[in-house]
């Protein structure tokens, strides 16, 4: 198509219908105008023809500030786009769509989960520790993120964080978990994972940054979405992954690691004390699993970063992969098991927690400390299910659980993180609030135990403090954290599809009247915080190890350059089968050959002595 002319901008379209749930398109053309036309036009194009021309503005000339207008676009009663247009000097720029009942849905979920911070948290620590070394710092985040550092650039895309709440919603259902529906299909996930990457990179936010951005040294990225190997590839930038998650398959092939048939990932949990032979199965098959996964999504995820990033020539996810330098992982053998990992991968366990803790609120500290008639004070029990389940939300037997146990145990005090509107009933030895200091609360030296969802962050944070904890899981990589906790002897794990008030009524006798479990958890804080240096300075050593080294290939395992069947030796062990075979066939041919030879001598025999 011949360039328009100046004072027309091109937005090339395609159809979706309205019950469609994901983005499948994005305005990916950027036109510049002249601003001093008043008459500037906007050209709608489904399929090479104009079917809409809207006035920019309302043919109002565009204004020195950053303005923005959405545009309904309907064509033969198919939706098109809500279009968001905006000008800013001579360039006007084009957002991906949002859809009308997409952007309802986000509104009323809004007292709902609001998505998990914790990814973004916990990599705080890290970026703000890069800042105070004199490192330029941007931080693009699907969430505000309070008091963060001032020289730290925050970038968060509105309509990425709206598609990220959204999707979260969608997937940490407590409802769904607890009937024991079965989750998505993990093929699911890494399609959201690749339209989340789609719409952060098309996004007007992102898109800006990108134009005004000459030079990117590092990319750090989080491990779960592909987004990031992507910009890296684009910036022709070294690439870190950190992972807040347990070891998992989908790792084995895209970072070209062992696959270890005896090695648990929190997407396949079992006792490591009593592997069976099934156990075994399913591990060797999983990370296959995960890599045809992977296969099946790679086109649609490479056509969205060549797309949205204008790259001309876009290797596979594969070959994007063997580009990162290292990553820096939360967890470590204490909590999991010892894995067979090459030196490109680093543990830095509990990177976010707080060397220094502070006074709780005074209400909070108020509530801990009274004492009265009916409620005793024999310390307190802290319950949080995590940044993604709303109390609230739960099935109302779940609460009423929890509520009979809090009132079964009088001379306790419980302090519960609470979303959502605060039943009118609850028992007085109970605290309810939507936010708590939650590593100042683990630290109190009242604190006798805590119930939790068993989310990476939050088991960190009790072990660190030497916490008992009872664990209550409901979602994602919290069953597998859950296990490995139970194995040890740290926590009693409860069943959420059996969950009643004799359970947890025992559950909470035995962390807090057994004295087992807090040695037990004492022995793993000290073990834990036995680190030759904090793993806040570990992180930074070997982010600025590979910003001081171009050539890293000695951390990478060397098996990066084989395919995933060389890597098992399955091409060898088939020449050994085959090998077997034939001197199997060899050995029965001979065998078969000597005995008609013999039987032949002995007829042979028969007849002359006849």
């Amino acid at each position: 198509m011949p360039p328009l002319p100046p004072t027309e901008c091109e937005v090339a379209v395609k159809e979706f219908s309205k019950d469609e749930l994901y983005h499948k398109f994005f305005l990916r053309n950027w036109r510049q105008l002249n601003s001093s036309t008043s008459q500037s036009h906007v050209s709608i194009v489904l399929n090479g023809t104009i079917i809409k021309r809207q006035k920019s503005l309302a043919g109002v000339p565009p204004p020195p500030k950053w303005r923005s207008r959405s545009v309904r676009i309907q064509h033969e009663n198919k939706f098109l786009t809500a279009i968001t247009l905006g000008e800013s000097h001579d360039i006007i720029r084009m957002d991906y769509f949002r859809f009308e009942y997409l952007k309802q849905r986000f509104q009323a979920d809004g007292s709902g989960a609001n998505g998990s911070p914790s990814h973004v948290m916990t990599m705080m620590p890290l970026a703000d520790a890069l800042s105070s070394r004199g490192h330029n710092i941007t931080y693009i985040a699907p969430m505000r993120v309070e008091g963060v550092n001032p020289k730290i650039r925050l970038i968060v895309p509105e309509s990425f964080a709206m598609f990220v709440k959204y999707i979260l919603n969608l997937a940490s259902d407590p409802t769904a978990a607890i009937q024991n529906k079965p989750p998505p299909p993990f093929t699911s996930f890494d399609k959201s994972y690749a339209q989340s990457c789609q719409v952060l990179i098309n996004s007007v936010e992102f898109q800006a940054w990108l134009i005004a951005t000459t030079k990117i040294d590092l990319v750090v990225t989080d491990v779960t979405p592909d987004c990031g190997v992507g910009i890296a590839y684009k910036l022709n930038a070294k690439i870190i992954m950190y992972s807040t998650l347990p070891f998992f398959a989908k790792f084995t092939d895209l970072f070209t690691l062992p696959d270890e048939a005896l090695g648990t990932s929190y997407d396949l949990p079992f006792r490591t004390d009593s592997i069976t032979f099934i156990d075994r199965i399913k591990s060797t098959l999983l990370p296959l699993g995960w890599a045809y996964e992977t296969y099946q999504v790679a086109p649609f995820l490479e056509s969205v970063l060549q797309e949205g990033l204008k790259i001309e020539k876009m290797p596979s996810i594969y070959d994007l992969y063997k580009n990162v330098s290292l990553v820096l992982m939360a967890g470590n053998f204490i909590t999991e098991q010892a894995r067979s990992l090459p030196p490109m991968f680093v543990s830095v366990p509990g990177l976010h927690l707080k060397m220094k803790h502070e006074a709780l609120p005074s209400e909070m500290e108020e509530f801990i400390s009274s004492t009265d008639a009916d409620v005793g004070n024999e310390g307190f029990v802290y319950v949080s299910l995590g940044t993604l389940v709303v109390a609230n939300n739960l099935p109302q037997s779940i609460i009423n659980v929890f509520m009979n146990s809090i009132r079964a145990f009088p001379n306790l005090k419980f302090l519960w993180k609470w979303d959502g509107e605060v039943p009118e009933k609850i028992p007085r030895n109970l605290f309810l609030a939507s936010w708590f200091p939650q590593q100042d609360v683990l630290s109190h030296l009242k604190i006798r135990a805590f119930i939790t969802q068993a989310g990476r962050p939050s088991v960190q944070e009790a072990i660190f403090n030497a916490v008992p904890m009872i664990a209550f899981p409901i979602l994602f990589d919290q069953d597998f954290n859950a296990m490995q906790l139970e194995e040890r002897g740290l926590t009693v794990r409860l069943d959420v599809h059996n969950f009643t008030d004799q359970n947890l009524q025992s559950a909470l006798s035995s962390v807090l009247y057994d004295p087992r479990f807090k040695q037990r958890v004492q022995k793993m804080s000290n073990i834990f915080t036995d680190l030759p240096i904090p793993p806040i300075e570990t992180a930074v050593f070997w982010t600025e190890y590979v910003l001081r080294h171009d050539h890293l290939s000695h951390l990478k395992p060397m098996a990066r350059n084989l395919t995933w069947y060389q890597r098992r030796n399955l091409d060898v062990w088939l020449v050994l089968l085959l090998a077997v075979v034939m001197a199997i066939l060899c050995l029965g041919i001979f065998v078969i050959w000597m005995g008609r030879f013999v039987n032949n001598l002995a007829t042979k025999t028969k007849l002359k002595q006849s």
